[in-house]
């Protein structure tokens, strides 16, 4: 049952770090993922090469979702990957209005991939 959960945890922050993959399309893409409009050809290919990162660790997500020896490095993967976004926007000032929601959705990320990483840290080994 714990390992179905934990499984169940990190197929949804996969399916999270998906999202942003319709950024890889450009312009329209990106603002209505941000709300913030990219004129700039460097700042746009920088999002849509974020937007490639981002569904890499979703893809590693999703398959410890379903390989339990994967999960231990998804976990790590995952909380690096949305511990290092809240902490650079805590560091920064205040995002704009848009922004708010990636903030929401890595909170809630990281609250999922604790409870995973504490599930998956006190289920037994098998054999």
């Amino acid at each position: 049952m714990r390992s179905m959960l934990t499984g169940s945890l990190l197929f949804a922050v996969g399916i999270l770090h998906l999202t942003p993959l319709t950024g890889v399309l450009g312009g329209n893409w990106l603002r209505s993922l941000y709300g913030v409009e990219v004129t700039d050809t460097s700042m746009s290919l920088l999002l849509r090469h974020r937007a490639i990162l981002f569904a890499i660790v979703g893809g590693i997500l999703l398959v410890s979702a379903f390989t339990p020896a994967y999960r231990a490095m998804a976990i790590i993967v995952g909380m690096t990957s949305v511990a290092s976004f809240l902490v650079l926007s805590w560091l920064a000032p205040p995002p704009p209005g848009p922004l708010w929601t990636v903030v929401y959705a890595d909170l809630a990320a990281i609250v999922a991939l604790t409870v995973a990483a504490l599930l998956h840290a006190t289920l037994p080994t098998p054999n």
